[in-house]
């Protein structure tokens, strides 16, 4: 089956799925809404049915603690990294190696959704409604389990919910202008690219913390150094890069008149402000990382010459 036809199938399958609920919700909706509704309730149907007992019964984890909890919101990070990644890649390798989409195209912040074909658009507005229906069930479910095993369980709880918050705000804006998906595919690409491999990691971290040694200080040996230099490699040297030119795009530019914007100049302004502090706020967390794997490294190297 070629890409095309793969695509068209996931969306074939979307419009059947999507008529089916449409009677179920209220009348007078715009249709990506239906497809939001419908997105949260599989992620929170997921997590109920599906992650919370395979942690509890296939990896042991015991109940009523936060590690089985956050354990769980791991394994629903599964269903939306991976796909979300594969697809933003797809539609960015997809436009780019076509002849009339140039490379400053798809690094256009305000490019119009209406100047791509029918299938980018589609996949694209799926794309975007998938990762923003995760934000928002995600956003909640951090807030129950800072609830129900309190706050300072999670060190990072403030910075993933002002993540959501601002990426949501960023999603919302950019399917309400209908410009800037082809900048959102670059970032979704490079925010969730590496969300597979961290919330492994997450579930072998909350295993070693709940007591159980094996298999997850193996699997935590293996994952953190590739993890690490992965992560860093995003975020530290591709990231920085593209958020500079996202600036220099819908700033100077714009501000020099030398390109025509779609969406008002405050709105890309937010963007690019969120964009920043994406990548700023990504920097300690990599570091962190990276200063755990020299350790490794040190150690490794100190036992060999013992």
């Amino acid at each position: 089956m070629s890409a095309d036809a793969f695509v068209a199938s996931i969306l074939s399958t979307l419009d059947l799925t999507l008529s089916s609920l449409t009677p179920l919700l209220p009348p007078h909706l715009p249709p990506q809404t239906h497809l939001l509704v419908a997105f949260t309730a599989l992620f929170i149907a997921v997590r109920c049915l599906i992650a919370w007992p395979f942690v509890r019964v296939l990896l042991g984890f015991s109940s009523g603690n936060y590690a089985t909890a956050s354990a769980a919101s791991s394994v629903v990070c599964f269903l939306h990294g991976g796909p979300v990644a594969a697809a933003a890649g797809f539609l960015c390798y997809d436009q780019y190696m076509q002849d009339t989409v140039t490379f400053e195209k798809i690094m256009d912040i305000s490019s119009s959704i209406a100047t791509y074909d029918d299938t980018y658009q589609q996949l694209a507005r799926v794309t975007l409604t998938f990762s923003a229906a995760y934000m928002l069930y995600d956003a909640v479910f951090m807030l129950i389990n800072a609830y129900c095993y309190g706050g300072d369980k999670e060190p990072y709880l403030v910075s993933f919910l002002l993540h959501h918050f601002g990426c949501c705000l960023v999603m919302f804006s950019v399917y309400f202008y209908g410009s800037g998906y082809t900048m959102l595919m670059v970032l979704i690409f490079l925010g969730e690219v590496t969300n597979p491999m961290q919330n492994a990691l997450n579930i072998c971290l909350h295993g070693l913390s709940n007591g159980q040694k094996s298999p997850w200080k193996t699997l935590r040996s293996v994952i953190e150094p590739i993890f690490a230099v992965f992560f860093a490699v995003i975020r530290l040297i591709l990231g920085p890069p593209i958020t500079l030119y996202y600036f220099y795009h819908f700033g100077y530019q714009t501000l020099t008149g030398s390109v025509v914007t779609n969406v008002p100049y405050l709105v890309g302004l937010v963007w690019c402000i969120v964009t920043l502090a994406m990548v700023h706020g990504s920097v300690p967390f990599a570091m962190e990382k990276l200063a755990v794997f020299s350790k490794k490294v040190a150690a490794t190297k100190k036992k060999k010459k013992n």
